[in-house]
């Protein structure tokens, strides 16, 4: 059996930019204080390769699993509202089941901690999929650069 290709989520350098340094043109992109999250042949993954186990979210971006499955691919990218503080936002993604008992409580008192008066089911409507990268199977090898020089262009 051959061994499928592996991958990581692109990351940002922890390393300080000396700003005289950098070589231009550069790509870049905003930083987003969400959730990390990778679609990848129809599974929805976190930034360690782990599943999301939030069945909430699996329903609200089934369309992009099956899309990712269909056409077996990878969407790269982060699962955020500017309007939502981050730990709500984990909270969201994060939690197996919204109805768990446990669940409740810990989302009341995050609320209550953030100054937040938003029902979990409001936030997670107003979380959106903000996408950086698609990537087809084949492709996991060129590179970023390599994708936006090519497809971008």
């Amino acid at each position: 059996m051959k061994k499928e290709k592996s991958f990581s989520p692109m990351l940002a350098p922890n390393d300080e930019t000396i700003l005289s340094e950098v070589k231009y043109p550069v790509l870049a992109s905003y930083k987003l204080d969400g959730v990390r999250g990778v679609f990848y042949k129809g599974q929805i993954l976190s930034r360690s390769l782990k599943q999301i186990p939030n069945k909430q979210i699996r329903e609200k971006f089934e369309r992009l699993r099956k899309y990712t499955e269909d056409n077996q691919c990878l969407l790269d990218g982060e699962f955020y509202n500017p309007d939502i503080p981050f730990q709500l936002i984990v909270s969201c993604i994060m939690t197996h089941d919204y109805d768990d008992k446990k669940s409740i409580k810990a989302w009341a008192e995050l609320c209550e901690e953030h100054d937040c008066d938003i029902t979990r089911e409001e936030a997670l409507d107003k979380i959106d999929f903000h996408m950086f990268d698609c990537v087809a199977s084949d492709q996991y090898n060129l590179g970023y650069e390599y994708r936006v020089n090519t497809y971008c262009a």
